[in-house]
Order: structure tokens, then sequence, then C-alpha cells
């Protein structure tokens, strides 16, 4: 198979692995929601695409290991993964989408890669253990309340050439 159909494994409350087998290039869109239990998934190099809210609310998801093959993380894909402690983004990753990464309430660090060019509305919203954020160069958009309510965040280094910055972006911090 190519991908994960949306919705294949949501709402499986007692799955605490999922292992991707060559081949996969695309993770549907709510694919793995709501699957409380998943503490640990393997993501193969080759998969291309992690539909919207894929991962949503894996309350026990505590790491994952993105592969460089990885160019599109939809919208809220890792929402609520309340345990996920930090993550590399892949070189190919343009933009952080909408919530992708809100409420992930222990998430330390994001190293994010020089391709990065925006940052997209409330992506990292409620993630009140990051401490300290370092944009890069490529930067040049950062959505509106995309960092609301990070209340532990002492520091922002932000890019010489960005453009826009939304409304309430750092709101709480």
């Amino acid at each position: 198979i190519r991908e994960i159909p949306d919705r294949c494994f949501q709402s499986c409350t007692r799955m605490k692995k999922a292992v991707m087998t060559e081949g996969i290039e695309r993770i549907g869109s709510y694919a793995f929601s709501f699957c409380n239990k998943l503490e640990n998934t393997g993501l193969n190099e080759g998969i291309r695409s992690i539909g919207e809210g894929a991962f949503m609310q894996c309350e026990g998801l505590e790491e994952i290991s993105l592969p460089d093959s990885l160019e599109t993380i939809g919208r809220y894909a890792f929402s609520s993964c309340r345990k996920l402690r930090g993550i590399r983004l892949p070189a190919r990753i343009e933009s952080i989408e909408e919530g992708t990464f809100s409420h992930c309430m222990r998430m330390k660090g994001i190293a994010m890669p020089p391709s990065l060019a925006a940052i997209k509305d409330e992506a990292f919203r409620g993630c009140s253990r990051l401490r300290s954020i370092t944009l890069p160069e490529g930067v040049r958009e950062i959505g509106r309340n995309a960092f609301l309510a990070c209340i532990r965040l002492e520091s922002v280094s932000l890019p010489s050439a960005i453009d826009q910055i939304g409304d309430g972006a750092f709101i709480g911090c």
C-alpha cells in the first residue's frame, strides 16, 4: 500500500505502537487521531505527507522521528500530543501549518530547518514548556496567536527579513 487512509485507525484507544512499512508515502487525515495510548510510531523514509490531524490527541506519544523525505505536515497533525517533548523538522518543510503542535504541553524544543518560511496561526499555542525559539533566517511570516500561552518562553530570536507578525503572536508568554 502507498498510504494509510483517512481515519484508518482513529480512536483505537488500546493501540500502543504503529510501524509503517516501506512504500508508504502518505498518512491520511486523522489516521491515528485519538489513539490515546500510542507511544511509538516508526515513520519510514519515503513518507512525503502527514495529513490534517493525523496524530491529534495521541496523548501517550512522547517522541517521533520525522523522515527526511517528509514535505508537508497538515494542520493540527500533532495537536494535543501532550507528552511530545521535542521534534526535528526535516529540511523540506517550508511551513508549520495552523495548530500543528498546539497544546503539546511538554514540548521543550523544536529544530527548524533553514527552508522554513512560515509559522501559521496557533502553530505552537499552549506549548507551555517551550523556553526559547530561534527562527531560521528564511522565516517571513508568523501567524496569529502562533505562540499564544507559551508561558515559559524566555527567549525569541526573530530573523531580520521577517515581513509579518500576526495579532497576538506571543500573547501570554
